[in-house]
C-alpha cells in the first residue's frame, strides 16, 4: 500500500489521509489515543518534506525503497506466467 497525504490531529497523532477519513466517518475520536479530534486534521508538512529528503538521498545512492521493490515482484510474477511452455 503506498501512503500519500499525511496528516497530523489535534493530539499530534499523525495519518495518512484515508486512515485519518475513514476512520473520522466512524467516531469523532482519535484513533491511537481516543481524544477528541473536533475534526481537525493538519497537513503533517514537515514529514512530507522527511519522506521526500529520504526517496531524494535513496535515489542518489542508487537504493531503492520497499515501494519499488514490491512494484518489481509483482511485475516478475506477471512476466513469469508468460514464460510457462503452453503445449
Amino acid at each position: 500500500m503506498i501512503y500519500s497525504n499525511f496528516f497530523f490531529n489535534r493530539c499530534g497523532h499523525y495519518f495518512c489521509e484515508r486512515c485519518a477519513l475513514q476512520n473520522f466517518s466512524k467516531s469523532p475520536r482519535c484513533y491511537s489515543c481516543g481524544a477528541p479530534t473536533n475534526g481537525i486534521f493538519n497537513t503533517a508538512k514537515n514529514l512530507i518534506q522527511k519522506i521526500e529528503e529520504r526517496k531524494k538521498k535513496m535515489e542518489e545512492k542508487g537504493e531503492t525503497n520497499r515501494e519499488d521493490e514490491e512494484k518489481g515482484r509483482e511485475n516478475e510474477s506477471e512476466n513469469s506466467d508468460d514464460d510457462v511452455d503452453k503445449d
